[in-house]
């Protein structure tokens, strides 16, 4: 039996959609933050029209039922080469969002399991991402592992 979705590149004919499901992971993360959702809106149509084309950041989607279910991204870092590697491009997966009556049913491992395979055919070392608390086991059973040595500073 053949998957209830299908798994594709988003193009900028997504981009509206792109941003309705961004603004719904966002909504979920802003922690009581006031949020100007328009002019949040306005920054990612901006941002998906820059860098789709470009390919700047890939975008995976999962269609079901004739609508976009799901979205996963990755966007690549090169780093100098250190003492153990010459190969140095990073992919950062970020926008990892299923709509909630889609959840539990496989799309997100689907989608990163593309997301990965694509990384690779860049030629990326390894892939990176923050998670919340409730995408944590899918990213475990993907081999993704804690470091704790990450810091960030807001700027």
């Amino acid at each position: 039996m053949s998957e209830p979705f299908a798994i594709r590149r988003a193009t900028t004919r997504d981009i509206e959609t792109l941003v309705e499901l961004r603004l719904a992971l966002q909504s979920g993360n802003s922690d009581g933050i006031e949020v100007d959702w328009a002019a949040a809106g306005e920054a990612c149509r901006r941002y998906f029209a820059e860098t789709l084309p470009r390919e700047v950041f890939v975008v995976f989607v999962a269609e079901a039922e004739g609508r976009v279910v799901a979205t996963s991204g990755v966007s690549f870092v090169s780093r100098p080469p250190g003492s153990t590697s010459f190969l140095q491009c990073e992919g950062y997966v970020t926008n990892v969002y299923t709509v909630p009556e889609w959840r539990g049913r496989g799309v997100a491992t689907a989608l990163m399991n593309a997301t990965i395979e694509y990384a690779q055919q860049r030629g990326a070392r390894l892939v990176y991402l923050h998670t919340s608390d409730a995408g944590r086991s899918v990213y475990e059973q993907l081999g993704f592992a804690q470091y704790p040595r990450y810091m960030e500073r807001r700027l």
